[in-house]
C-alpha cells in the first residue's frame, strides 16, 4: 500500500489504490523509492507504456501488468 506522509497532518493514503489490480506487484518492482517517487510513477506518463500513466493502464488494462513492472523497474535510472 502507498502512503504519503504528510507531517503533522499524519499519512495519506490515495484512494485509487484500494481498488487496483497489480498494485503490489508493482509497488515491489518500485524497489527502495520514496512513497512521493512512487507517486510520480503512477500519476505521469510513462513512453513505455505508450505515453499514457500506469495508473491508467492499471485501471483500463490495455497493456499487460507485466509491461507496467517493466517500466517500475526501471523508473528513476539515467534515461529510463
Amino acid at each position: 500500500m502507498l502512503a504519503l506522509e504528510l507531517g503533522r497532518k499524519g499519512y495519506h493514503y490515495p484512494s485509487w489504490q484500494f481498488d487496483l489490480k497489480g498494485l503490489e506487484r508493482v509497488l515491489a518492482a518500485l524497489g527502495g523509492l520514496d512513497p512521493w517517487q512512487k507517486l510520480s510513477f503512477f500519476l505521469n506518463p510513462n513512453t513505455i507504456l505508450d505515453d499514457e500513466s500506469p495508473l491508467e493502464v492499471l485501471r483500463h488494462g490495455r497493456i499487460m501488468i507485466e509491461d507496467v513492472e517493466s517500466a517500475a523497474a526501471t523508473y528513476g535510472e539515467h534515461g529510463a
